[in-house]
Formats: C-alpha cells, sequence, structure tokens
C-alpha cells in the first residue's frame, strides 16, 4: 500500500488478527481513506466502535492467510478425509 501510494494524499491501514489492536484503533482515530482488513479483525472494530462503516470510501476484506506460502510454492498435497480413511 505504502509503496502505490507513496505520492498520493491518501490514508491507508490495514487491520488483521493476531497482533495488537491498539496501534490500529490509534490510526483508525487519525482518520483514513483507504481500510484494508481480514474479516475477524473488522468485525473485531465494528465491534468495539473504531470503525463506522458508513464513513469507509475503500474497504477490502482480505481472507489471505499469512503463512508464508508464495505464489511459488507448490500447493499443499491433498489429505484423506477421516471418512475415507475409516473406509480403509
Amino acid at each position: 500500500m505504502r509503496t502505490y501510494g507513496k505520492y498520493i494524499a491518501l490514508k491507508s491501514i490495514t487491520v488483521y488478527g493476531g497482533v495488537n489492536i491498539n496501534p490500529q484503533i490509534d490510526a483508525l482515530r487519525r482518520g483514513i481513506d483507504i481500510l484494508v482488513a481480514t474479516p475477524g479483525r473488522l468485525l473485531d472494530h465494528v465491534q468495539q466502535k473504531t470503525v463506522d462503516l458508513r464513513q469507509v470510501e475503500i474497504l477490502v476484506l482480505d481472507e489471505a492467510r499469512r503463512s508464508g506460502r508464495t505464489c511459488s510454492s507448490p500447493p499443499p498435497s491433498p489429505t484423506r478425509s477421516a471418512s475415507s480413511r475409516a473406509r480403509s
């Protein structure tokens, strides 16, 4: 976000779980133009009333997991389901 918006006067923030929510709350209170959020953390902010979705101009819901997997990594191998193991 910072690289692409380097020369544009828009304020953006990315919010996601697994980290301290307080710095995110501080940034939201200062005002933003673009919010990028994972669904769970967005719900946390909505419930705490630190995000008012009526005032958000751009909202991106990002369901990606931070697993360290890159596009060049092979996909995980399929696993057998519990029901198929039970029949074996």
